[in-house]
C-alpha cells in the first residue's frame, strides 16, 4: 500500500491486526484493496475495513470469515462489497450499514477471487 493510505489504515487497526497486515503483506499473499468514489475497502487477514477517503474515517469494519479473505470489491453501484476468503465461503455485505447480507457457502475449496 502507499505510505499515506497505510497510515490510514494503521489508525483504525489494533496491534494483533497491523502484524496480521504486515505478515500478509510480506508474505506475498493478497492483501487486497478495491477503491470506489469516496470509499476504500482494505482487507487484511480475516476482516475488511471500509474508509471515506475523503475524511479519512473507518465507516465500517466487516467481521465474519473465519479465516484469510483473498479478494474484497465493490459492486459497480457502490451499495455492495463482496470478500472471498480461504474459509470456503463469499460474503455479500451492505456499504451503507456494514451489515452481512448473505453467505455463499458450499464451496469445496478457497475462494480466491470475486
Amino acid at each position: 500500500l502507499m505510505p499515506e493510505l497505510w497510515r490510514r489504515v494503521a489508525n483504525f487497526l489494533s496491534p494483533s491486526e497491523i502484524l496480521i497486515f504486515k505478515k500478509t503483506s510480506r508474505l506475498g499473499q493478497q492483501v487486497t484493496v478495491d477503491l470506489l468514489s469516496g470509499k476504500i475497502i482494505v482487507a487484511a487477514g480475516e476482516k475488511a475495513f471500509i474508509f471515506d477517503t475523503e475524511t479519512n474515517k473507518l465507516l465500517h469494519t466487516l467481521e465474519g470469515h473465519t479465516d484469510d479473505i483473498n479478494c474484497c470489491k465493490f459492486s459497480k453501484d457502490g451499495r455492495r462489497v463482496v470478500t472471498a476468503s480461504s474459509d470456503n465461503t463469499a460474503k455479500i455485505w451492505d456499504t451503507l450499514t456494514g451489515r452481512l447480507l448473505l453467505t455463499l457457502s458450499g464451496h469445496t475449496n478457497w475462494v480466491r477471487a470475486c
